[in-house]
């Protein structure tokens, strides 16, 4: 298996960049960031994605742990435009065009897998827009479930 983990270098991606590693059924792990050598993806930018995946090559899985959010624990009436952009353009955008632009580069039978985190499962004080991402990005995966690719 040929597998690419998008934030490879983040807490999350880390471990499961490590995980994977240790399966001896899995031949190759990518960990991919902004910075990665010979290519790097920017979620956040569109443009960023055409060249990753006219790069990356046939993958059977792309994992993402990977998305910035804005304002982490501002409460909603103090939370900026700017903070609340940010979060859904990075959390849930780019990982939905993850998904898009990746279906030309995963194998017919490969997988994608997105965190989303829990906190729209468990939110509190100071995190509704990083629940509204992360509930969006769990509408998008199980709507996918039907879709025709």
């Amino acid at each position: 298996m040929r597998v690419a983990v998008v934030g490879g270098t983040g807490t999350i991606g880390k471990a499961i960049v490590e995980a994977l590693e240790a399966d001896n059924d899995i031949e190759e792990v990518i960990s991919i960031s902004r910075n990665s050598k010979p290519v790097g993806l920017d979620i956040e930018d569109p443009d960023s994605f055409t060249n990753f995946f006219q790069n990356i090559g046939s993958l059977d899985a792309l994992i993402s742990a990977t998305g910035r959010v804005g304002g982490f624990g501002i409460s909603l009436p103090d939370l900026s435009d700017d903070d609340l952009q940010l979060t859904i353009q990075s959390k849930l955008l780019g990982n939905v065009n993850l998904v898009r632009k990746g279906l030309s580069v995963v194998k017919e039978d490969g997988m994608f897998i997105l965190t989303a985190g829990v906190l729209f499962l468990t939110p509190s004080e100071g995190v509704s827009h990083v629940a509204l991402a992360g509930g969006a990005l769990d509408g998008f995966v199980r709507g996918m479930v039907y879709s025709k690719t």
